[in-house]
């Protein structure tokens, strides 16, 4: 019987769940996934899946996804352009960052979180949408791009992108 009430209880939040205001300017058109199913995510893969779908869907966070960890760690050379203080971000060098625009930066070492730089792809006609506090994506971010449009995102955190690298 708590399996039931609990099941319930998602549904309904699930159910409840709705934007919120008008978009206005070029976005009064946009539905994002209203004209889809609306799905409540319980795993990262299922997050992913849901995102990524070319069905129209309203997705809803109820919770963490944390995906901190989940593709490993790199470590290798950086640089510092702003300076090797403790409260300055140091810069990965992805696609030779460093060299091509802070060739006079010092250069440090870092390690870093690979889940934080390969985002998520949002593809078109989704709502995504936090109940509460509760809708956090931690240790990834999100990708809008190739065309992809009809995107709602409303009322989450996304947190722990490696702050402390640029």
């Amino acid at each position: 019987m708590q399996y039931l009430s609990a099941l319930a209880g998602v549904v309904s939040l699930a159910q409840a769940q709705s934007v919120s205001g008008t978009p206005e300017g070029f976005g009064a058109g946009t539905t994002g996934g209203a004209a889809g199913s609306t799905v409540t995510p319980t795993s990262t893969d299922e997050l992913v899946s849901y995102l990524g779908s070319s069905e129209p869907l309203t997705i809803v966070l109820s919770t963490t996804f944390d995906f901190t960890g989940t593709e490993g760690t790199t470590s290798g050379s950086g640089c510092a352009p702003w300076g090797t203080g403790s409260g300055c971000q140091v810069a990965i060098d992805q696609n030779d960052r460093c060299a091509n625009y802070e060739a006079d930066a010092p250069v440090v070492s870092v390690s870093y979180d690979n889940a934080a730089i390969t985002p998520i792809t949002v593809a078109s006609d989704k709502t995504l949408i936090g109940v509460g506090s509760s809708g956090v994506i931690e240790g990834k971010g999100l990708k809008i791009a190739n065309g992809f449009s009809n995107i709602i995102i409303q009322n989450i955190a996304i947190t722990e992108l490696n702050p402390q690298y640029v």
